[in-house]
Protein backbone atom coordinates (compact mmCIF):
# COMPACT_ATOMS: atom_id res chain seq x y z
CA UNK A 1 0.00 0.00 0.00
CA UNK A 2 1.44 2.93 -1.25
CA UNK A 3 0.65 6.95 -0.68
CA UNK A 4 -0.98 8.67 -3.76
CA UNK A 5 0.98 12.08 -3.49
CA UNK A 6 4.16 11.38 -2.15
CA UNK A 7 4.72 7.42 -3.37
CA UNK A 8 5.84 5.97 -0.09
CA UNK A 9 5.34 2.31 0.91
CA UNK A 10 3.23 2.37 3.99
CA UNK A 11 2.65 -1.19 4.18
CA UNK A 12 4.36 -4.40 2.60
CA UNK A 13 3.45 -7.29 3.19
CA UNK A 14 3.75 -11.15 1.39
CA UNK A 15 1.27 -12.51 -0.32
CA UNK A 16 0.41 -15.72 1.29
CA UNK A 17 -3.03 -16.92 -0.70
CA UNK A 18 -4.92 -19.82 0.65
CA UNK A 19 -2.82 -20.02 4.39
CA UNK A 20 -5.08 -21.71 7.03
CA UNK A 21 -2.69 -20.27 9.98
CA UNK A 22 -3.23 -16.93 8.93
CA UNK A 23 0.35 -15.90 10.12
CA UNK A 24 -0.12 -11.97 10.49
CA UNK A 25 -3.15 -11.21 9.72
CA UNK A 26 -5.72 -9.35 12.34
CA UNK A 27 -7.92 -11.21 13.86
CA UNK A 28 -11.46 -9.12 12.50
CA UNK A 29 -10.27 -10.32 8.94
CA UNK A 30 -9.37 -13.95 8.96
CA UNK A 31 -12.45 -15.36 7.65
CA UNK A 32 -12.44 -12.71 4.79
CA UNK A 33 -11.75 -14.35 1.03
CA UNK A 34 -8.36 -14.76 0.02
CA UNK A 35 -7.86 -11.55 -1.57
CA UNK A 36 -10.22 -9.51 0.37
CA UNK A 37 -8.29 -10.23 3.33
CA UNK A 38 -4.73 -9.20 2.17
CA UNK A 39 -6.40 -5.11 1.55
CA UNK A 40 -8.39 -5.36 4.43
CA UNK A 41 -5.85 -6.81 6.83
CA UNK A 42 -3.41 -3.68 5.35
CA UNK A 43 -5.96 -1.22 6.61
CA UNK A 44 -6.19 -2.58 10.06
CA UNK A 45 -2.33 -3.49 10.22
CA UNK A 46 -2.21 0.54 9.56
CA UNK A 47 -4.84 1.28 12.19
CA UNK A 48 -6.70 3.23 9.39
CA UNK A 49 -9.79 1.74 10.49
CA UNK A 50 -9.53 3.69 13.73
CA UNK A 51 -7.59 6.89 13.14
CA UNK A 52 -9.85 10.32 11.80
CA UNK A 53 -6.92 12.61 10.66
CA UNK A 54 -8.46 13.54 7.77
CA UNK A 55 -10.41 17.22 8.54
CA UNK A 56 -13.44 14.72 8.98
CA UNK A 57 -12.99 13.30 5.18
CA UNK A 58 -12.96 9.57 4.66
CA UNK A 59 -9.80 8.03 3.14
CA UNK A 60 -9.75 6.62 -0.42
CA UNK A 61 -8.38 3.12 -1.83
CA UNK A 62 -7.97 2.40 -4.93
CA UNK A 63 -7.21 -0.96 -6.15
CA UNK A 64 -7.04 -2.84 -9.20
CA UNK A 65 -9.39 -5.44 -10.42
CA UNK A 66 -7.21 -8.59 -8.38
CA UNK A 67 -8.71 -7.03 -5.13
CA UNK A 68 -11.61 -4.85 -5.66
CA UNK A 69 -14.43 -6.00 -5.47
CA UNK A 70 -18.58 -4.67 -4.29
CA UNK A 71 -18.66 -6.89 -1.19
CA UNK A 72 -14.95 -5.42 -0.67
CA UNK A 73 -16.26 -1.89 -1.14
CA UNK A 74 -18.96 -2.08 1.22
CA UNK A 75 -16.80 -3.82 4.14
CA UNK A 76 -14.45 -1.33 3.85
CA UNK A 77 -16.88 1.46 3.96
CA UNK A 78 -18.70 0.34 6.74
CA UNK A 79 -15.82 -0.80 9.38
CA UNK A 80 -13.17 0.75 8.01
CA UNK A 81 -14.09 4.18 7.25
CA UNK A 82 -12.69 4.21 3.79
CA UNK A 83 -14.13 4.60 0.40
CA UNK A 84 -12.41 2.70 -1.96
CA UNK A 85 -12.64 2.40 -5.95
CA UNK A 86 -11.00 0.18 -8.65
CA UNK A 87 -11.49 -1.88 -11.34
CA UNK A 88 -13.31 -4.92 -11.30
CA UNK A 89 -13.58 -8.23 -13.27
CA UNK A 90 -17.01 -9.69 -14.02
CA UNK A 91 -16.65 -12.83 -11.80
CA UNK A 92 -16.36 -11.03 -8.45
CA UNK A 93 -19.23 -11.52 -5.86
CA UNK A 94 -21.67 -8.93 -5.80
CA UNK A 95 -21.52 -7.60 -9.47
CA UNK A 96 -24.54 -7.26 -12.05
CA UNK A 97 -22.85 -9.29 -15.43
CA UNK A 98 -26.11 -10.06 -16.64
CA UNK A 99 -27.14 -5.80 -16.45
CA UNK A 100 -23.70 -4.47 -17.18
CA UNK A 101 -22.85 -6.43 -20.93
CA UNK A 102 -21.24 -3.95 -22.78
CA UNK A 103 -18.42 -5.52 -25.27
CA UNK A 104 -15.36 -4.16 -26.92
CA UNK A 105 -17.20 -4.15 -30.49
CA UNK A 106 -19.63 -1.14 -29.13
CA UNK A 107 -17.93 2.69 -29.93
CA UNK A 108 -15.34 3.40 -28.05
CA UNK A 109 -16.77 6.21 -24.53
CA UNK A 110 -19.83 4.11 -24.56
CA UNK A 111 -20.88 3.86 -20.86
CA UNK A 112 -23.44 2.25 -18.34
CA UNK A 113 -23.55 3.53 -15.11
CA UNK A 114 -25.49 1.43 -12.79
CA UNK A 115 -26.37 2.53 -8.54
CA UNK A 116 -27.03 0.27 -5.36
CA UNK A 117 -29.17 2.75 -3.43
CA UNK A 118 -29.57 -0.33 -0.14
CA UNK A 119 -25.15 -0.62 -0.29
CA UNK A 120 -24.63 2.80 -1.82
CA UNK A 121 -22.43 1.55 -4.55
CA UNK A 122 -21.69 2.65 -7.68
CA UNK A 123 -20.54 0.55 -10.56
CA UNK A 124 -20.11 1.02 -14.08
CA UNK A 125 -18.76 -0.32 -17.55
CA UNK A 126 -16.99 1.75 -20.05
CA UNK A 127 -15.49 1.38 -23.72
CA UNK A 128 -12.00 2.15 -24.55
CA UNK A 129 -10.11 -0.53 -26.72
CA UNK A 130 -11.26 -3.21 -23.89
CA UNK A 131 -14.26 -3.10 -21.51
CA UNK A 132 -13.41 -1.48 -18.24
CA UNK A 133 -15.43 -2.75 -15.39
CA UNK A 134 -15.36 -0.01 -12.29
CA UNK A 135 -16.56 -0.13 -8.63
CA UNK A 136 -16.75 2.87 -6.37
CA UNK A 137 -18.10 3.89 -3.02
CA UNK A 138 -17.96 7.11 -4.22
CA UNK A 139 -21.57 7.52 -4.57
CA UNK A 140 -21.01 9.48 -7.87
CA UNK A 141 -22.81 8.89 -11.17
CA UNK A 142 -21.20 11.46 -13.12
CA UNK A 143 -19.47 11.61 -16.58
CA UNK A 144 -16.09 13.44 -17.32
CA UNK A 145 -13.93 13.30 -20.51
CA UNK A 146 -10.47 12.11 -21.15
CA UNK A 147 -8.37 12.19 -24.48
CA UNK A 148 -7.52 9.18 -26.20
CA UNK A 149 -5.21 9.26 -28.99
CA UNK A 150 -6.15 7.42 -32.26
CA UNK A 151 -3.91 7.16 -35.23
CA UNK A 152 -2.76 10.72 -35.76
CA UNK A 153 -5.32 12.40 -33.98
CA UNK A 154 -6.02 13.09 -30.23
CA UNK A 155 -9.69 12.86 -29.44
CA UNK A 156 -12.04 13.23 -26.75
CA UNK A 157 -14.32 10.64 -25.02
CA UNK A 158 -16.32 9.99 -21.97
CA UNK A 159 -15.40 8.55 -19.13
CA UNK A 160 -16.92 7.99 -15.59
CA UNK A 161 -15.93 10.31 -13.38
CA UNK A 162 -15.03 7.05 -10.64
CA UNK A 163 -13.04 5.54 -13.18
CA UNK A 164 -11.02 8.77 -14.05
CA UNK A 165 -10.87 9.33 -10.23
CA UNK A 166 -9.00 5.81 -10.34
CA UNK A 167 -6.97 6.49 -13.04
CA UNK A 168 -4.93 9.45 -11.15
CA UNK A 169 -4.49 7.58 -8.04
CA UNK A 170 -3.84 4.25 -8.91
CA UNK A 171 -0.76 5.39 -10.43
CA UNK A 172 1.57 5.66 -6.68
CA UNK A 173 2.25 2.04 -7.11
CA UNK A 174 3.61 2.13 -10.40
CA UNK A 175 5.45 5.33 -9.72
CA UNK A 176 6.73 3.32 -6.29
CA UNK A 177 8.16 0.12 -8.46
CA UNK A 178 9.62 2.65 -10.91
CA UNK A 179 11.20 4.68 -8.17
CA UNK A 180 12.52 1.53 -6.25
CA UNK A 181 14.66 -0.03 -9.19
CA UNK A 182 16.38 3.60 -10.32
CA UNK A 183 19.42 3.62 -8.55
CA UNK A 184 18.72 0.81 -6.39
CA UNK A 185 16.13 -2.35 -6.75
CA UNK A 186 18.02 -5.12 -4.97
CA UNK A 187 15.24 -7.39 -5.41
CA UNK A 188 15.08 -7.19 -9.04
CA UNK A 189 19.00 -7.65 -9.68
CA UNK A 190 19.39 -10.70 -7.61
CA UNK A 191 17.91 -13.80 -7.86
CA UNK A 192 16.93 -16.79 -5.35
CA UNK A 193 15.64 -20.16 -4.77
CA UNK A 194 14.49 -19.26 -1.18
CA UNK A 195 11.53 -16.42 -1.51
CA UNK A 196 12.51 -14.84 1.85
CA UNK A 197 16.04 -13.92 0.74
CA UNK A 198 14.18 -11.22 -2.30
CA UNK A 199 11.64 -10.40 0.53
CA UNK A 200 14.04 -8.77 2.43
CA UNK A 201 15.95 -7.23 -0.43
CA UNK A 202 12.66 -5.89 -1.33
CA UNK A 203 11.99 -4.43 2.11
CA UNK A 204 15.70 -2.72 2.27
CA UNK A 205 14.45 -1.31 -1.25
CA UNK A 206 11.49 0.25 0.82
CA UNK A 207 13.70 1.69 3.34
CA UNK A 208 15.66 3.39 0.95
CA UNK A 209 12.98 5.07 -0.85
CA UNK A 210 10.76 5.80 1.75
CA UNK A 211 14.08 7.42 3.72
CA UNK A 212 14.65 9.49 0.63
CA UNK A 213 10.86 10.72 0.89
CA UNK A 214 11.30 11.63 4.18
CA UNK A 215 14.26 13.67 3.53
CA UNK A 216 12.70 15.47 0.72
CA UNK A 217 9.67 15.90 3.18
CA UNK A 218 11.56 17.23 6.13
CA UNK A 219 13.26 20.01 3.77
CA UNK A 220 9.84 21.86 3.13
CA UNK A 221 9.07 21.12 6.62
CA UNK A 222 12.43 22.44 8.44
CA UNK A 223 13.00 25.14 6.15
CA UNK A 224 15.41 26.83 8.62
CA UNK A 225 17.60 23.77 8.90
CA UNK A 226 19.35 24.61 5.57
CA UNK A 227 18.24 20.97 4.29
CA UNK A 228 17.89 20.90 -0.09
CA UNK A 229 16.15 18.63 -1.81
CA UNK A 230 17.79 15.49 -3.12
CA UNK A 231 18.22 13.45 -6.50
CA UNK A 232 17.15 9.75 -6.03
CA UNK A 233 21.05 9.25 -7.50
CA UNK A 234 22.55 11.83 -4.91
CA UNK A 235 20.96 10.11 -1.50
CA UNK A 236 21.82 6.98 -2.68
CA UNK A 237 25.36 8.14 -3.15
CA UNK A 238 25.18 8.95 0.09
CA UNK A 239 23.81 6.71 1.92
CA UNK A 240 26.59 3.76 0.04
CA UNK A 241 29.62 5.89 1.14
CA UNK A 242 28.15 6.13 4.55
CA UNK A 243 27.96 2.35 5.00
CA UNK A 244 31.14 1.77 3.41
CA UNK A 245 33.23 4.14 5.68
CA UNK A 246 31.13 3.31 8.73
CA UNK A 247 33.12 1.48 11.81
CA UNK A 248 32.28 1.27 15.14
CA UNK A 249 34.44 2.55 17.83
CA UNK A 250 35.00 -0.04 20.14
CA UNK A 251 35.40 -2.81 17.73
CA UNK A 252 38.15 -0.21 15.76
CA UNK A 253 39.98 -0.15 19.34
CA UNK A 254 39.80 -3.91 19.70
CA UNK A 255 41.42 -4.53 16.08
CA UNK A 256 43.80 -2.16 16.69
CA UNK A 257 44.86 -3.80 20.39
CA UNK A 258 44.60 -7.18 18.60
CA UNK A 259 47.19 -6.10 15.62
CA UNK A 260 49.53 -4.39 18.11
CA UNK A 261 49.64 -7.90 20.13
CA UNK A 262 50.04 -10.28 16.89
CA UNK A 263 51.72 -9.72 14.33
CA UNK A 264 49.39 -11.46 11.67
CA UNK A 265 50.31 -9.90 8.93
CA UNK A 266 54.14 -9.73 8.72
CA UNK A 267 56.56 -11.93 10.07
CA UNK A 268 60.29 -11.89 8.88
CA UNK A 269 59.24 -10.32 5.58
CA UNK A 270 56.80 -13.16 4.81
CA UNK A 271 52.88 -12.06 4.37
CA UNK A 272 50.94 -14.74 7.13
CA UNK A 273 47.05 -14.68 5.96
CA UNK A 274 43.91 -16.28 6.72
CA UNK A 275 42.64 -18.28 3.93
CA UNK A 276 40.01 -20.74 3.41
CA UNK A 277 41.19 -24.30 3.70
CA UNK A 278 41.26 -26.86 1.23
CA UNK A 279 38.59 -29.17 0.05
CA UNK A 280 38.01 -32.50 2.43
CA UNK A 281 37.60 -33.10 6.18
CA UNK A 282 37.77 -29.64 7.92
CA UNK A 283 40.87 -29.14 9.87
CA UNK A 284 40.77 -28.57 13.90
CA UNK A 285 42.04 -25.25 15.28
CA UNK A 286 45.64 -26.10 17.31
CA UNK A 287 45.26 -23.51 19.52
CA UNK A 288 41.53 -24.84 21.20
CA UNK A 289 42.92 -28.71 20.43
CA UNK A 290 45.97 -28.19 22.95
CA UNK A 291 43.51 -27.88 25.80
CA UNK A 292 41.23 -30.77 24.41
CA UNK A 293 43.86 -33.24 24.65
CA UNK A 294 44.24 -32.20 28.27
CA UNK A 295 40.82 -32.78 28.99
CA UNK A 296 38.23 -34.37 26.59
CA UNK A 297 35.34 -32.12 28.71
CA UNK A 298 35.98 -29.26 26.89
CA UNK A 299 34.07 -30.70 23.80
CA UNK A 300 34.97 -31.08 20.29
CA UNK A 301 32.49 -29.59 18.64
CA UNK A 302 33.66 -26.56 17.71
CA UNK A 303 37.13 -27.26 16.89
CA UNK A 304 36.89 -27.43 13.18
CA UNK A 305 33.94 -24.61 13.10
CA UNK A 306 35.26 -21.37 11.25
CA UNK A 307 38.70 -22.06 10.80
CA UNK A 308 41.41 -20.69 8.96
CA UNK A 309 44.54 -21.95 7.04
CA UNK A 310 47.25 -19.71 7.28
CA UNK A 311 48.72 -18.68 3.43
CA UNK A 312 52.31 -19.35 4.79
CA UNK A 313 52.69 -21.72 7.80
CA UNK A 314 49.40 -23.57 6.86
CA UNK A 315 48.92 -23.63 10.46
CA UNK A 316 44.65 -23.93 10.80
CA UNK A 317 43.35 -21.46 13.89
CA UNK A 318 39.75 -19.99 14.51
CA UNK A 319 39.61 -16.65 12.64
CA UNK A 320 37.40 -15.50 15.07
CA UNK A 321 37.17 -13.87 18.50
CA UNK A 322 35.69 -16.38 20.75
CA UNK A 323 33.90 -14.46 23.74
CA UNK A 324 32.28 -16.96 25.69
CA UNK A 325 34.54 -20.13 25.33
CA UNK A 326 35.62 -22.75 27.68
CA UNK A 327 39.17 -23.17 26.51
CA UNK A 328 41.23 -21.33 29.40
CA UNK A 329 44.37 -19.72 26.94
CA UNK A 330 41.94 -17.15 25.62
CA UNK A 331 41.12 -15.98 29.08
CA UNK A 332 45.15 -15.15 29.49
CA UNK A 333 45.72 -11.25 29.24
CA UNK A 334 48.44 -11.68 26.80
CA UNK A 335 45.72 -13.18 24.74
CA UNK A 336 43.15 -11.03 25.61
CA UNK A 337 40.83 -9.98 22.33
CA UNK A 338 42.27 -11.89 19.58
CA UNK A 339 41.71 -14.39 17.80
CA UNK A 340 43.17 -18.31 17.57
CA UNK A 341 44.76 -17.50 14.60
CA UNK A 342 46.75 -14.02 16.25
CA UNK A 343 47.70 -16.31 19.02
CA UNK A 344 49.72 -18.64 16.58
CA UNK A 345 51.05 -15.35 14.65
CA UNK A 346 52.07 -13.44 18.06
CA UNK A 347 55.31 -13.40 19.27
CA UNK A 348 54.02 -15.58 22.32
CA UNK A 349 52.88 -18.08 20.25
CA UNK A 350 55.67 -18.21 17.58
CA UNK A 351 57.62 -19.48 20.91
CA UNK A 352 54.99 -21.84 21.98
CA UNK A 353 54.37 -23.64 18.12
CA UNK A 354 58.32 -22.92 16.52
CA UNK A 355 58.42 -23.93 12.58
CA UNK A 356 60.87 -25.58 11.33
CA UNK A 357 63.16 -24.51 9.54
CA UNK A 358 62.84 -25.76 5.94
CA UNK A 359 59.27 -27.29 6.50
CA UNK A 360 56.42 -24.93 6.64
CA UNK A 361 53.83 -27.27 7.69
CA UNK A 362 55.39 -29.88 10.17
CA UNK A 363 55.79 -28.74 13.67
CA UNK A 364 55.04 -28.96 17.24
CA UNK A 365 54.15 -27.36 20.67
CA UNK A 366 56.95 -26.48 22.64
CA UNK A 367 56.13 -28.19 26.35
CA UNK A 368 59.01 -26.46 27.78
CA UNK A 369 57.29 -23.17 26.82
CA UNK A 370 56.14 -21.27 30.20
CA UNK A 371 52.56 -20.52 28.98
CA UNK A 372 51.75 -24.24 28.00
CA UNK A 373 53.37 -25.33 31.55
CA UNK A 374 51.12 -22.87 33.56
CA UNK A 375 47.80 -24.37 31.16
CA UNK A 376 48.93 -27.83 32.03
CA UNK A 377 49.30 -27.30 35.62
CA UNK A 378 45.73 -25.32 35.25
CA UNK A 379 44.38 -28.45 33.72
CA UNK A 380 46.34 -31.23 36.14
CA UNK A 381 48.11 -32.81 33.70
CA UNK A 382 50.70 -34.22 34.70
CA UNK A 383 54.24 -34.98 32.15
CA UNK A 384 53.34 -34.79 28.46
CA UNK A 385 52.99 -37.76 25.70
CA UNK A 386 54.14 -38.76 22.03
CA UNK A 387 50.89 -39.64 21.63
CA UNK A 388 49.44 -35.95 22.31
CA UNK A 389 52.16 -34.15 20.32
CA UNK A 390 51.70 -36.76 17.55
CA UNK A 391 48.00 -35.51 17.67
CA UNK A 392 48.56 -31.88 17.43
CA UNK A 393 51.20 -32.30 15.09
CA UNK A 394 49.05 -34.33 12.89
CA UNK A 395 45.50 -31.53 12.78
CA UNK A 396 47.69 -29.15 12.16
CA UNK A 397 48.48 -30.22 8.69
Amino acid sequence: MCDAKTYATLYLDVYQGKNAPNVGIHAKVRDLPTSQKAVANACYQLGLHKKDDCGGRMRHIAMDNRYQCPQLAVMLREHCNIYSTGTNRSNRKGWPKDKLNLTKKMDRGTTKTMYDKGNKVTVAQWVDSKVVNVCSTLNTCEISTVKRQIGSDRKEFQCPSVLVTYQQTMGSIDRNDQMRVHGGGFSQKAHFKKWYKKVHLAVMDCMLLNSWIAWNLSTERLARSGRRKLKQCEFFNYIAETFLNYSKPEEHHQLVQSTAKAVTTIIEGIPHIPMKPNQGSPPRCAVCKLEYNWNKGLGEQDLASAVASCSCCRVSAHNHVIVNGNRRIHKRPEFANMTCFDIMHSVPGLQMWPRKEGSKVSFRPNQKHSVIQELRESHKVNGSTEEDDADINRTSR
